[in-house]
């Protein structure tokens, strides 16, 4: 008696799990989504998106909107923050070197993930100014890794606070090759 009893109890704690659990999961997947199709405030945060590649645009959206909900942090991707050309490449890394300015990246055209539209650069807007001496860097990395991203304030040789990547399933020579990048 005392078995099937223990059985039944077990089975039932297990049912209850399951549904609590599929019912946490399936909420999880719709506020993820509603995250990621939601269009961000700013305008121009959102013209930077459409230029990113498919795979990681709704991504960006969920990270900066869940900043925004859940931390109070408005995020925007400043200007040649998503998708570079190879001359907005080679311009940013020629700053500092043979052009005025500070050095600002140590990657040349195709050694860049902007280069494939698949990395960001953020800075947090409040009261419209940018920014950039932020107490609230490490919030904001820590949240960037939990979609997927690789932060540039992990980097020890080359601190980018703003930047974060996604490199899921690539690697800078495949997608060189698979671009026809031929530095």
């Amino acid at each position: 008696m005392k078995i099937k009893l223990f059985n039944k109890i077990a089975l039932i704690s297990i049912t209850t799990s399951l549904i609590i659990g599929g019912f946490y999961v399936a909420f999880n997947k719709r506020l993820r989504y509603r995250l990621m199709s939601k269009k961000v405030k700013d305008q121009l945060s959102n013209d930077a998106i459409k230029k990113l590649d498919p795979k990681i645009k709704g991504i960006v959206k969920a990270f900066i909107n869940k900043a925004e909900k859940d931390y109070n942090i408005t995020l925007r991707i400043v200007p040649k923050g998503g998708l570079r050309t190879c001359d907005e490449q080679t311009a940013l890394y020629n700053q500092g070197r043979t052009t005025s300015g500070n050095i600002v990246t140590n990657a040349k055209c195709g050694y860049s993930w902007h280069n494939f539209g698949l990395a960001i650069d953020v800075v947090e807007i409040k009261n419209n100014v940018a920014l950039w001496e932020n107490k609230n860097w490490e919030l904001i990395g820590n949240l960037g890794k939990q979609f997927g991203f690789e932060w540039g304030g992990d980097w020890v040789s080359f601190k980018d606070l703003p930047h974060f990547q996604y490199s899921k399933g690539n690697t800078l020579e495949e997608l060189r090759k698979k671009y026809n990048y031929n530095n």
